[in-house]
């Protein structure tokens, strides 16, 4: 069907394609009824309609047997074009990570004069703190897992008070304590916090001229992180503008409690309660 070699284009999955095509065709299906009609193995379904409420096409209606229901096309396919256009910036924003490597074979200079590269904790720790400190106008961080040290190990105190901190983290779920305090005590030294479901890498640009990027080490059973810290502006200025564009969509920790106060563990609803009632919202 020529509709579904479309929608395979485009980034569905034959067995996302076919489930959302018969989405559509009545107001809600179970699982069960939708793996017959879409021929989507009952082992398969449960994956795969995760997958397409990923996407924004599909919402799960809670009762005691689960029913999916079709988001409309023009409002699926409207977030699924953000979806490609975000990717579009991840492209640009590979491509300026490698270009000046590659431009290095026509200069005499070594590619490494400008890169640093720090495996240990501690030592990367201590190079964090030399850039903050040195810091001007403008610290940009996006923080995703593995949280192999947190930027709370940092004394913020020592910050320019001309400097323009902005701290995006993914966000990850359920919210625990420890994470709560952690915003907390970012927002107390000055920080401004937002997050988002997603992000695509993990990065602190300082001064839009000097980036540390995180990359994490494939070392099976072990949660390590090789960063590289780059003094290179048109890179800084790249990444800081993908930077822009998630901050632009992500909201506080007031935001997504108001948003999510149904879902919240009590534990931290309490906690958000208490600090909303004491003047101090995140």
């Amino acid at each position: 069907m020529e509709v579904i070699k479309e929608m395979i284009a485009i980034g569905f999955t034959e067995y996302e394609a076919k489930a959302y095509y018969n989405l559509l065709k009545k107001n809600s299906f179970t699982a069960s009824e939708l793996s017959k009609i879409s021929n989507v193995p009952r082992t398969k379904i449960y994956s795969v309609l995760e997958n397409i409420i990923d996407k924004g096409a599909c919402l799960e209606i809670p009762g005691k047997i689960k029913k999916y229901r079709a988001i409309s096309p023009e409002i699926a396919f409207k977030k699924i074009k953000e979806q490609l256009e975000e990717k579009a910036s991840m492209i640009d924003m590979v491509s300026q990570l490698l270009l000046p490597i590659f431009e290095m074979k026509s200069h005499d200079n070594d590619p490494m004069d400008y890169i640093e590269v720090y495996r240990d904790k501690n030592s990367v720790l201590k190079r964090l703190e030399q850039l903050e400190r040195n810091a001007k106008f403008e610290i940009l961080t996006m923080s995703k897992p593995p949280f192999v040290f947190e930027i709370t190990d940092f004394d913020h105190q020592k910050i320019n008070s001309n400097v323009d901190y902005r701290y995006l983290e993914e966000l990850t779920t359920p919210i625990s304590n420890y994470k709560f305090e952690h915003w907390q005590k970012l927002i107390g030294s000055g920080i401004n916090v937002k997050m988002t479901n997603k992000l695509p890498i993990k990065i602190i640009i300082y001064d839009r001229h000097t980036l540390v990027l995180g990359l994490q080490d494939h070392v099976p059973g072990k949660e390590s992180l090789t960063n590289m810290v780059i003094a290179h502006k048109a890179l800084s200025d790249t990444l800081a503008e993908i930077f822009e564009m998630y901050w632009n969509k992500a909201v506080t920790f007031s935001e997504y409690c108001e948003i999510e106060k149904n879902n919240l563990p009590n534990n931290i609803d309490y906690m958000y309660q208490n600090t909303k009632k004491n003047g101090n919202l995140l």
